[in-house]
């Protein structure tokens, strides 16, 4: 089956298929349990269930890789952060990103389009640009 993502805007078709024959999803290692502390402590979701939908992702899907931070990318995530002078935790995705030679940086995190400039990458926020001015105005 393959999932049609449409932007009214541009007259844009992208399909799944597409995107696993051109895209490698790249996820640092520790992110899977990460993202299991999240729902299971931030949004309180049963840990049995979350554990299972954590490890079926991991099992289920080969596409992503998950490499480890090398020294020298550690190292390179404290020089960004002062250089940038943001904090390191979003400066390690950036180290990670440029250890792996990618080409972009995909997250809702719009901080990461100031970052991304700055080394770079190209940057992607797979939210809608409505729905994001939305989320600010609410923040406000």
């Amino acid at each position: 089956m393959d999932i049609l993502l449409l932007h009214k805007d541009e007259e844009t078709v992208i399909s799944t298929s597409f995107l696993k024959a051109h895209f490698i999803p790249v996820i640092m290692d520790i992110l899977p349990v990460r993202a299991y502390w999240i729902v299971t402590r931030k949004c309180e979701c049963p840990e049995k269930e979350s554990a299972g939908a954590i490890k079926h992702f991991v099992k289920a899907y080969d596409r992503p890789q998950h490499p480890n931070l090398t020294q020298e990318s550690i190292v390179e995530s404290f020089k960004l952060a002062e250089k940038l002078k943001h904090d390191v935790f979003d400066c390690v995705y950036l180290a990670l990103a440029l250890q792996e030679d990618a080409d972009a940086i995909v997250t809702t995190d719009t901080d990461f389009e100031r970052l991304c400039k700055h080394v770079g990458l190209e940057y992607a926020n797979p939210v809608p640009l409505d729905v994001l001015r939305r989320f600010k105005r609410l923040n406000k």
